[in-house]
């Protein structure tokens, strides 16, 4: 689904999504978040230490409402593709986790969640974050 949004995005005019409009790198920009030089990354990774042993697997996997952001393995971010520039938060995409047709684990790192929220896909979280623009742009109109 990134791949597809990649060779749309520009046709549909969407370049930044997430409540803080993080705006998405181009094909060229985007990194393994352990080859990116940026204290903030690194601060989420380094988590790892504090947070890693209380959070299996399994809790890791739990998404949508029944998910806690603060129950993610930190020790995957290194390995995360950084798809997304970095202000309050950053969006990641997480190889390690796949679903069973091959689509990485979207993340979206932020303090004010606090913590990770993870959708199965970049398409779920997308989905995600087109109807909660949709839900403000009515509540705005109202």
């Amino acid at each position: 689904s990134y791949r597809l949004f990649l060779t749309d995005r520009w046709e549909n005019g969407r370049s930044s999504i997430g409540p803080d409009r993080n705006n998405l790198l181009s094909p060229n920009d985007l990194i393994w978040a352990r080859d990116a030089n940026d204290e903030t990354i690194k601060m989420w990774s380094e988590q790892k230490d504090n947070i890693e042993v209380a959070v299996s697997p399994e809790d890791h996997l739990v998404y949508g409402d029944d998910q806690d952001t603060c129950q993610y393995r930190a020790s995957y971010i290194p390995d995360c593709l950084l798809i997304s520039d970095i202000r309050e938060g950053f969006l990641l995409l997480n190889p390690s986790i796949r679903t069973a047709s091959g689509e990485w684990e979207a993340w979206h790192v932020a303090e004010w969640y606090p913590g990770a929220a993870r959708w199965q896909s970049f398409g779920e979280m997308l989905e995600f974050y087109i109807q909660h623009d949709d839900d403000d742009d009515r509540e705005d109109n109202r």
